[in-house]
């Protein structure tokens, strides 16, 4: 695959992983089906499609400097075993590949979801109304988000914590 490709792919991931190693996968890049890449820090979880052909996680810390130093036009992988074997130009690289089965969550589906919120007024609104309650401080960022429920009835809401703001989008 095209090295280009590939950069642009981890970097945008590479913002959701983890630089300690509690737990493992949250460093790592995971590869899923060889068709998409996986991060998260247990809280944001970033997905984008990227054909590698490979699958597992690999960590971000080792495979990133590769990839952005080099000045080669193609990364190949190749697995054997629990390990990822990697040529970049004429660096040549073994790290280790954690299966999927180490990844702790449910790896969400790209493509259409079944249900749609049409980006207009009404939900421009309803996120203004309940921003109020949502918090500002990103030492809780469990609190700092909206929450939003998609169903028959859309709903979206926020907390601090203390006060909670609900709108519905029907």
């Amino acid at each position: 695959m095209e090295r280009t490709e590939l950069l642009r792919a981890l970097k945008v991931t590479n913002q959701t992983t983890v630089g300690k190693e509690t737990v493992p996968i949250l460093a790592c890049y995971c590869f899923v089906k060889g068709t998409e890449i996986i991060t998260t820090n247990d809280v944001v979880l970033t997905q984008i499609q990227c054909k590698t052909g490979i699958e597992g996680g690999i960590r971000a810390a080792s495979l990133l400097p590769l990839i952005e130093n080099s000045r080669a036009r193609d990364v190949e992988f190749v697995v054997k075993e629990s390990e990822a074997h990697i040529k970049c130009g004429r660096t040549r690289l073994r790290l280790p590949l954690l299966g999927k089965e180490q990844f702790m969550y449910e790896i969400p589906r790209l493509g259409k979801s079944p249900q749609s919120i049409p980006i207009g007024k009404t939900f421009i609104g309803a996120l203004e109304r309940v921003l109020i309650s949502a918090l500002h401080d990103l030492s809780q960022p469990s609190l700092s988000g909206v929450t939003l429920k998609i169903g028959t009835d859309h709903v979206v809401c926020a907390t601090d914590g203390i006060a909670l703001s609900r709108a519905q989008l029907s």
